[in-house]
């Protein structure tokens, strides 16, 4: 066993133990080991968790202490996979995490979903037929790959080609069941697509699960199944206004445009 073998060991121990400050010290460490940005997908992963899963908990602790009506951030939502439109610029979704509830612009000027590369691509190999190789995105990918860049963990199309299989795979599947984790993932929630919510109750999109969305919308599924990280601030004083009245006046504030919301369906019962 080699060094680095002993220490994403380690790495993997601490976070089984939920000892978070390690787990972020030492994933840092092989992060960096693998060259920062370029470290394998898998890596870089690992301390996104370990960081947002500390981040969440530390939330959670201020949360209970400020705010009544908080939602159980571990609890899946369903959500209709077209009223997802927009979706969290990367730069900002990384620094979004669960049971966040945060003031400022970040839920303002959103991407739009289906004007992304990876939707355009997944709409244009499924909905029209394209081979993936001819799709936008593995364009932009073989311009990355010619310019020495790893893509996804890999260094050419080929191997990138060979991946997609299973993107091929899961739209079967999901054409067959629906929003369904596979069988090896149906323990681990983390595996679910997130999304946070904006100031007026803003769906929008995190930065996993790109594929599953763009296939449910194309599939025209009525349902994915996500969990919720974020939300804004006025977002949340909304949900305590709400929870803070009558049962009766609550449905009658939900009646007026909020009663089929995903994000206050606990409040409902």
């Amino acid at each position: 066993m080699t060094d680095m073998d002993e220490t994403i060991r380690r790495a993997v121990a601490a976070g089984k133990r939920k000892d978070w400050p390690e787990a972020i010290r030492l994933w840092s460490e092989i992060v960096d080991h693998h060259g920062g940005p370029d470290a394998p997908k898998k890596f870089r992963a690992q301390l996104w968790r370990a960081r947002q899963t500390q981040n969440g908990e530390e939330a959670l602790r201020k949360n209970r202490l400020a705010f009544k009506a908080l939602a159980d951030t571990s609890k899946p939502i369903r959500i209709n996979p077209h009223l997802i439109r927009g979706k969290v610029r990367g730069e900002l979704d990384l620094d979004l995490y669960p049971n966040a509830i945060l003031p400022g612009d970040w839920d303002l000027a959103p991407l739009v979903v289906d004007e992304t590369f990876k939707h355009r691509s997944v709409k244009q190999h499924f909905a029209d037929g394209l081979p993936w190789r001819d799709t936008e995105m593995f364009r932009i990918y073989a311009d990355l790959i010619q310019a020495g860049k790893i893509v996804r963990g890999r260094s050419t199309i080929d191997e990138l080609l060979e991946d997609y299989r299973e993107v091929d795979a899961l739209y079967e599947s999901m054409k067959q069941r629906g929003f369904a984790l596979p069988d090896h993932l149906k323990n681990r929630r983390e595996a679910l697509p997130h999304v946070h919510i904006g100031r007026a109750g803003e769906i929008l999109y995190g930065r996993a699960g790109n594929h599953r969305l763009a296939i449910a919308k194309i599939l025209n599924l009525d349902h994915i199944i996500c969990l919720v990280h974020a939300r804004h601030t006025e977002w949340q004083n909304l949900r305590e206004r709400l929870f803070s009245v009558a049962s009766e006046s609550r449905r009658a504030q939900l009646e007026q445009g909020l009663a089929d919301h995903p994000d206050l369906a606990d409040l409902i019962g």
